[in-house]
């Protein structure tokens, strides 16, 4: 029975600003850990010591605890597949290495594995290159990228659509899968504040007990994240009403230095004489506080780097109803008029000025010019916060619900239960023995023949045919590392290329003087594939253990 074993390229536990895409990919690894589905979990690594420092933080998730988990340098990647049948590869993200792994894969692995991603932000400019290495001849059933939410479904399925179209690629070539995959989070870190907790968590941030909160979570800017000033009109508009709750504004999260966004929520505030509170750059501890002192949540995404929103599910969790723009993946989480109400959302379809000048603006700008005509119907937000405002009962039931629905199809166990599901999917994905044999020999349009590339490079650069007419012997060298009275020198990682291959038995085949083809043809019977023992006929050439038998002059060709 061959074991099922978990690989990956890509240290899920990185360091770094605390984004989106390092939690999801810390929070899914530590309910993968957790769960524990898989005999071994092998990461294959450009630097496995940082992702060692940061395991030693995790030692009570049972992956750990039996020693499953192992971490290789990237080098070893293709000897890990020709060791051992690896049943997945999972990849932080879509656009570093899967079509890159699938090649490898299709050349080296006896078992077609699936290969899996997560999309983050779809928006960046050089991602239309990025994806169009997707589509090949070497993609199949078993490439899968798991789209966060049905909007990110569409931008993909539009990525690869609009790439087909517009360079005519032909009906043959592939790209991935792309299937449904939510983000989660891990429900035990959330829970809805008893009476005590709210009450403490109010008294430290000055929030009048008896006011209606309304929590506002995530990263201030403007340019990349959402504009919230139409929550501050939205909440003048409550305060205008007749008899009007009595309502105070949190507005909490991650702020770049020198950016005066908070600066102008508050002065804003100011001037519309909304109660505002300003929680700038908290940690873990001050989160759950603001969480707790909020009567609902409230979210109005405008940009189009979002594509999930993690800080809702936060607020579900933590048993919040939640008020949200009706966009990307807010529409997956929310259950409008259940577990919160999502806000009418308009934005244009034909932007060809604003498209042209993408590519002649920072990104961030590009964003916030494409945010600033997406409108979040003010008066529709406006009366959805006067009815939570208005209607504590309304409230605790669509937190309660939130709650339930995070439990029930976003915890990050139940997440990665459905992911198991998918790599299940993919193997009941029948692939023919004639599809496997065409797959391993597909080549990719954008990976570089390095030898023909740079063949101008060397003086003389024979085909295989052309160089199988050299005749090649021992030299003097050579005898005395056959008569072990010397050593050749070795690097790390030669056996990549020699695929086993006994030195010692191509010095011995070579101590009379033999033509290169005759020589690949003896060691082709050990299993050898020639490629391996043209290197290392030229290895021992270039280490002085071979020398050619004649001594002409080999000239540019």
């Amino acid at each position: 029975m061959h074991k099922r074993i978990f690989a990956s390229l890509h240290n899920f536990l990185e360091d770094g600003h605390v984004l989106g895409r390092n939690v999801v990919c810390k929070s899914f690894l530590q309910a993968l850990f957790r769960l524990d589905p898989f005999d071994e979990y092998a990461f294959f690594l450009h630097d496995p010591k940082a992702m060692d420092n940061q395991l030693e933080q995790l030692t009570e998730l049972s992956a750990l605890k039996r020693a499953a988990v192992h971490i290789y340098p990237r080098q070893h990647f293709v000897s890990g597949m020709l060791s051992e049948d690896l049943y997945c590869l999972h990849l932080a993200d879509p656009v570093s290495d899967q079509p890159q792994a699938a090649f490898l894969r299709n050349r080296f692995s006896r078992r077609l594995f699936p290969i899996t991603s997560v999309p983050h932000s779809l928006n960046y400019l050089n991602y239309p290159s990025a994806f169009l290495q997707q589509i090949w001849p070497g993609a199949c059933s078993r490439d899968i990228i798991c789209a966060s939410s049905r909007a990110a479904q569409a931008v993909l399925s539009g990525y690869f659509s609009m790439l087909r179209d517009n360079y005519k690629l032909p009906d043959d070539w592939h790209e991935p899968e792309i299937r449904l995959l939510p983000l989660g989070i891990d429900c035990q870190r959330f829970a809805p504040a008893d009476e005590n907790g709210r009450k403490r968590a109010r008294q430290k941030l000055g929030i009048p007990e008896k006011s209606v909160c309304c929590l506002c979570h995530g990263r201030l800017a403007v340019d990349d994240k959402m504009d919230l000033l139409p929550l501050l009109y939205a909440a003048r508009r409550v305060l205008d009403e007749d008899q009007a709750p009595d309502l105070h504004i949190l507005i909490s999260g991650r702020h770049r230095e020198h950016d005066n966004y908070p600066e102008v929520l508050d002065t804003v505030a100011k001037n519309l004489k909304i109660p505002l509170t300003l929680l700038l750059d908290p940690n873990a501890q001050a989160m759950h506080e603001a969480f707790a002192c909020a009567d609902f949540f409230l979210s109005i995404s405008d940009n189009v780097q979002e594509t999930f929103g993690l800080t809702l599910l936060e607020a579900g969790a933590s048993g919040l109803a939640c008020i949200a723009s009706d966009w990307d993946g807010y529409r997956d989480i929310i259950d409008d008029q259940q577990s919160g109400w999502l806000i009418p959302t308009v934005a244009p379809r034909d932007t060809p000025r604003l498209n042209a000048l993408a590519y002649g603006l920072p990104e961030n700008i590009h964003e916030l010019l494409r945010a600033q005509q997406t409108v979040i119907d003010v008066p529709s937000l406006a009366n959805a916060i006067s009815r939570l405002a208005r209607d504590p009962a309304l409230r605790n039931a669509m937190g309660a619900c939130a709650r339930k629905r995070m439990l029930t199809h976003f915890d990050w166990l139940v997440i990665v239960e459905a992911w198991l599901k998918i790599l299940e999917e993919a193997y009941a994905a029948k692939i023919t023995p004639f599809e496997q044999a065409r797959l391993a020999t597909a080549e990719h349009p954008a990976f570089l023949n390095f030898a023909q590339l740079f063949a101008r490079h060397p003086s003389y650069c024979p085909h295989t045919a052309e160089l199988g007419q050299k005749e090649i012997r021992l030299s003097t060298r050579g005898l005395k590392v056959l008569q072990k009275k010397a050593l050749p020198v070795t690097w790390n990682n030669l056996e990549l290329c020699l695929q086993g291959l006994d030195i010692r038995k191509l010095l011995v085949l070579a101590r009379h003087p033999i033509s290169i083809a005759k020589l690949l043809s003896r060691l082709c019977e050990t299993k050898i594939s020639q490629e391996s023992g043209q290197f290392a006929v030229l290895w021992a050439l270039k280490h002085d253990l071979l020398e050619f038998a004649s001594n002409e002059t080999h000239k540019k060709k």
